[in-house]
């Protein structure tokens, strides 16, 4: 029986993974700390934190499996390019880091097409480093997944980004498949899959391999 931290559990991807975490036989325990409380579930543990640092204090990781990193935000909703790569880039690595020291075997994360640590583009550039710092800390499995737009049903919308995401959709069948937009249940069910069931070394799942008509467990 596997315990899983989940960290963006009240996001659009995040919280369709905790659904599917709960419904996992295999899965004891889901710890899922976020800012504001969360549906009581016996199965599932909800530090309310201020601040997800305070994680790097608490005494919860000797039992983990598996962490769940579905983190992210935008420029303009974090209010400056630091405040953003404080959410996208330091407060992941620091968790990743505190998981790598008390051993837990297994990190999942969502990243972006296009990352790159030379990229030009704030984003692309961050999730970049991201990806490439996570790769250093030698996880016995380390999923990464580079969706290109995610559909689905956000708890605070973002416009312009649904707009894009509805545009692509129309286009969906004339678009090649490596940016089409990404269903959030199929990327939440690759998160879970890599949680439960980890594969040794380090996977990179593409756009291309999260279509509704792909298994969302390939990868490189």
């Amino acid at each position: 029986m596997k315990v899983v931290v989940l960290l963006g559990a009240s996001g659009m991807v995040g919280s369709l993974a905790l659904r599917q975490l709960i419904a996992e036989e295999n899965v004891q325990r889901v710890i899922a700390p976020t800012r504001t409380p969360l549906r009581a579930n016996p199965k599932v543990v909800n530090p309310v934190l201020p601040n997800l640092l305070v994680l790097l204090e608490m005494d919860i990781w000797t039992s983990v499996d598996a962490v769940i990193c579905t983190l992210g935000t935008t420029r303009q909703k974090a209010g400056s390019d630091e405040a953003f790569r404080r959410i996208d880039r330091d407060l992941p690595l620091a968790l990743a880091r505190k998981a790598r020291e008390m051993g837990v075997p297994a990190f999942g994360y969502v990243s972006s097409l296009g990352a790159d640590p030379k990229s030009l583009f704030l984003y692309s550039r961050t999730k970049g480093e991201v990806e490439q710092a996570l790769s250093g800390m030698n996880f016995p499995s380390l999923t990464i997944i580079r969706p290109s737009l995610i559909s689905g049903d956000r708890q605070q919308s973002r416009f312009m980004e649904r707009a894009a995401t509805g545009f692509l959709n129309v286009l969906s069948p004339l678009l090649p498949a490596s940016v089409r937009p990404n269903r959030a249940d199929i990327i939440a069910s690759a998160l879970v899959d890599r949680a439960v069931n980890p594969r040794a070394g380090q996977t990179a799942i593409r756009s291309k391999d999260l279509g509704p008509e792909n298994s969302p467990l390939q990868g490189d």
